[in-house]
Formats: C-alpha cells, sequence, structure tokens
C-alpha cells in the first residue's frame, strides 16, 4: 500500500512538473533577423478616439528606441521566471503576468530569453515602439522563455487587455521606462 501511495505521488509531482513547464505554442527554431519594426495596419482611427498606447515620444528619449517585453498571466508555467537579455546582459527576470519597458540606443541589438540559442537579432530605430511577447516553451527539467516580435498593434493591445503588472526582478534599472499609468 505505501509503495502505491509513493508510486502515485511521484507520477503525480512529475505530471504537476510537466504541466507548469508545457506551452501552447509549438516551439519554433529562432529566425535570426527581425524587420526594424513591423508597422500597425494600416486602418485609420476613428476620429477622436484616443491611441491604444501613449506616444512613443512621451515614454522614451527620441534618441532611443522603446522595447516592450512582456508575459501573459496564465496558469502554466505559473512559478516560472523567465529572464530577458539584451546584448547578452540579463535586464529582468519576467515573471507570470509581467511586462518590462526599455529604452535601447538605436542600431543591431540581439534579444533572447533564457537561451541564447534562441536570440532575435534586430535593428532598432530610435522614437519606434517594439514589442516581444514571452512565449513559455517545455524543457526536460523546466520551461524557459521564447521572445516572439509582435507587430505594434498586436502588442499594445495584448499590452492593454492582459492587464500586466512592472516586473520586479529588474537587474539594470538604468534601462528601464517607467509607465506612470501603470503600477
Amino acid at each position: 500500500m505505501r509503495s502505491r501511495l509513493l508510486s502515485f505521488a511521484a507520477i503525480l509531482g512529475i505530471g504537476v512538473a510537466l504541466c507548469s513547464c508545457s506551452s501552447t505554442e509549438p516551439r519554433q527554431a529562432a529566425t535570426g533577423e527581425v524587420p526594424a519594426a513591423v508597422p500597425p495596419s494600416a486602418a485609420p482611427a476613428e476620429p477622436g478616439s484616443a491611441p491604444a498606447t501613449p506616444s512613443v515620444a512621451a515614454e522614451v528619449p527620441a534618441d532611443k528606441a522603446l522595447v516592450t517585453v512582456y508575459r501573459k498571466k496564465r496558469i502554466v508555467g505559473l512559478a516560472l521566471h523567465t529572464s530577458v537579455y539584451v546584448d547578452g546582459v540579463e535586464v529582468t527576470e519576467l515573471e507570470n503576468g509581467a511586462y518590462i519597458r526599455l529604452a535601447i540606443a538605436p542600431g543591431p541589438h540581439v534579444l533572447y530569453a533564457d537561451e541564447e540559442e534562441d536570440a532575435i537579432k534586430t535593428d532598432l530605430e530610435a522614437g519606434k515602439a517594439y514589442f516581444f511577447r514571452m512565449e513559455l516553451v517545455p524543457g526536460l527539467w523546466k520551461g524557459n522563455g521564447v521572445l516572439k516580435p509582435v507587430d505594434e498593434e498586436t502588442g499594445a493591445s495584448e499590452f492593454k487587455e492582459w492587464n500586466l503588472k512592472l516586473t520586479k526582478e529588474i537587474r539594470n534599472p538604468e534601462m528601464v521606462v517607467r509607465d506612470p499609468s501603470k503600477p
């Protein structure tokens, strides 16, 4: 009886560990290059409507690019904190349901989360906004994050809809852009 109970507990523990590190998104190989900016849809805004996010100029100096990395709050991978790297330097650990906004100098940069093999090379332009969604992928012992570039319209929409909070684990606060409308 005791050995059956221990076997059941071990199987349950393994199942929970595997489920917490899984993702509904298939893992894709790193493509290497990302276009400078993915333009938002060409549909005109309704007269009198407010933009989905404040203008980039209001949030970041004109000589920098605004990079937003965000992660949806989900039960899957709840305890997993994923690191965000810019040019090989860890900027933050992104917990579940959190975001980070960074002011980065224009030019070529390499961004990745957890695994350098999944790095994205991008050429940032001053005064432009870039969005990267953190996706979780399963791993042998634990899952890890992979950054997926999204267009500005999708990123701004998901960012607003998901009601994210600023991450707590900031390693390089001098790069962080604080959004006064978010806690």
